[in-house]
């Protein structure tokens, strides 16, 4: 499930997915909740400090990997920011040396999260495309959304492979050659 759903509602064979930032009223909900996010008082209590991070895949806390430390923000990942010029390869190599992969900013309080903390940078995230006329997707199979006007804009060749973010929260398709600065590793 989604790291930003907080709750699943079924009904009339429908089920729907809620976040918080919703501003959903939990009592409409009411018997009708399948399924409610109940981590927030452990994170808060448990794991309050910047080292540790709520591990979904463990459902508890865990410490951030060395040099790795949480954002309040995402509670759910603990990130690092390396200085240096890297391509796309370099970077990703870098990532998966560290026991961790390349910054992967599914929704849009992820990408809100590199606006507010990294500002003014460009960095790659972890998608690349094989062929021509491919979409975009993240490791796990789902579709990249949330590009720059016009973007991705390489229809017809495979000269842009892989993507990046802008400071803007928005992604962009550039050439694997190219080099970013920082780069930006995150683990679960």
């Amino acid at each position: 499930m989604d790291t930003q759903c907080d709750y699943a509602k079924y009904e009339k064979k429908e089920c729907s997915l809620y976040a918080k930032q919703g501003n959903i009223n939990t009592n409409l909900l009411s018997e009708k909740i399948i399924y409610q996010k109940a981590i927030e008082n452990v994170l808060i209590k448990e794991c309050s400090n910047s080292s540790v991070y709520w591990s979904l895949s463990k459902n508890s806390c865990s410490p951030c990997k060395t040099g790795f430390f949480k954002y309040s923000e995402m509670p759910n990942f603990c990130y690092q920011n390396e200085s240096g010029s890297k391509n796309f390869d370099e970077s990703k190599a870098y990532c998966e040396s560290k026991g961790a992969f390349l910054f992967r900013p599914k929704t849009q309080k992820e990408r809100e999260f590199f606006v507010n903390t990294f500002p003014n940078s460009r960095v790659f995230v972890d998608s690349r495309i094989t062929r021509s006329g491919e979409n975009y997707a993240w490791p796990d199979g789902s579709y990249v959304c949330g590009f720059d006007n016009f973007q991705p804009d390489n229809v017809w060749t495979l000269s842009e492979s892989v993507l990046e973010i802008f400071c803007n929260g928005k992604f962009n398709d550039i050439p694997s050659n190219h080099q970013n600065e920082p780069t930006i590793c995150q683990h679960d």
